[in-house]
């Protein structure tokens, strides 16, 4: 299992209330290309934020213990975090929360643990909201899948 596995295990064996978006969302719908991070949005009530802050402090270095519940402010962009890789956690994106995308959730099965990730539909809402180059070759990808 590489360390993206090995993360999104952890998340999901601590019960952490999550959905994979960005790349490995992409990766997990069927259109596999190279990511370097990963991208997930959390559910924002403190109890989720403060487990998930406790589960990453003892993930590799650590350096999440150095966040706090108000680092996670309801608005739009991301927290941050790099340890063997950038984790990147949203709030809210484009206007949805965690909330809003439970309806869209997929699961991917890695070592015996159901990992939710942002079916396809929803990922084309999201990438063609965005101007970047790898999000416009993104919604083409997947958009072609959708087809199919």
């Amino acid at each position: 299992m590489n360390e993206y596995e090995k993360l999104l295990v952890l998340l999901t064996k601590n019960e952490i209330r999550f959905i994979v978006v960005g790349g490995f969302a992409c990766v997990f719908n069927g259109h596999v290309r190279p990511t370097e991070d990963v991208d997930i949005i959390v559910d924002d009530h403190i109890s989720n934020l403060k487990k998930l802050i406790s589960v990453l402090s003892g993930y590799h270095d650590g350096y999440a213990r150095e966040l706090s519940v108000e680092d996670f402010p309801d608005e739009e962009g991301a927290v941050r975090l790099i340890e063997v890789f950038p984790i990147d956690i949203f709030t809210r994106i484009n206007g949805k929360r965690y909330s809003d995308l439970t309806s869209h959730i997929r699961f991917h099965a890695l070592d015996g643990h159901k990992i939710p990730f942002l079916d396809a539909s929803m990922l084309v809402w999201f990438k063609e909201q965005s101007l970047r180059e790898r999000d416009q070759m993104d919604v083409a990808a997947l958009k072609h899948l959708l087809k199919n």
